[in-house]
């Protein structure tokens, strides 16, 4: 079973560095990844003209989080640069 958390800035936050990731929301909480536990991150979606999304995969209980963003791109390219891979379609 796969256990999913959307979220989406404003109310949500991804924060990163090259060893730890997490995306913090009131609700549904908290989402925290390292490298030895993110199964992946790929683009999520689109929800038209509003935002696009990018869902992380935790390899632990199947853990899935989707953070919707307006700038997906250089939020790719931000964790791009800290040394997270982020799949393309």
């Amino acid at each position: 079973m796969i256990s999913s958390r959307l979220t989406t800035w404003p109310f949500a936050q991804v924060h990163a560095t090259p060893e730890q990731l997490t995306i913090s929301a009131p609700i549904p909480g908290t989402f925290v990844a390292t490298h030895g536990n993110l199964a992946s991150i790929t683009p999520f979606g689109r929800v038209p003209v509003v935002a696009n999304g990018l869902r992380f995969e935790a390899y632990f209980r199947r853990r899935v989080a989707v953070f919707w963003t307006l700038r997906r791109s250089t939020l790719t390219a931000e964790l791009a640069d800290l040394g997270w891979h982020v799949r393309s379609c």
